[in-house]
């Protein structure tokens, strides 16, 4: 996590910023991502698994980005929409 941010650096380094979008996302999802990136991204996540963090927003995203699976961009919601906030 970037510390002045608490976005997560996993997913600065897939190219995405606190305000990205589900097209973004969906992009991202599209395209292997690096043993780094999914190490990092599976790092963050257990960082977050403290009851403090129950309502992060991070936490769901960073369980899909530390996976190996791409997710075609030709499906329509081919993933699982993040909880609401």
């Amino acid at each position: 996590m970037n510390s002045v941010t608490g976005f997560p650096r996993s997913m600065q380094m897939c190219g995405l910023g606190p305000q990205f979008t589900q097209k973004e996302w969906d992009i991202v999802m599209s395209i292997p991502r690096s043993q780094e990136i999914r190490t990092l991204a599976y790092q963050e996540w257990l960082a977050l698994q403290d009851p403090i963090h129950d309502n992060s927003i991070w936490r769901w995203y960073l369980s899909y980005l530390h996976g190996s699976g791409v997710s075609p961009l030709y499906k329509p919601q081919a993933l699982p929409q993040p909880p609401p906030p």
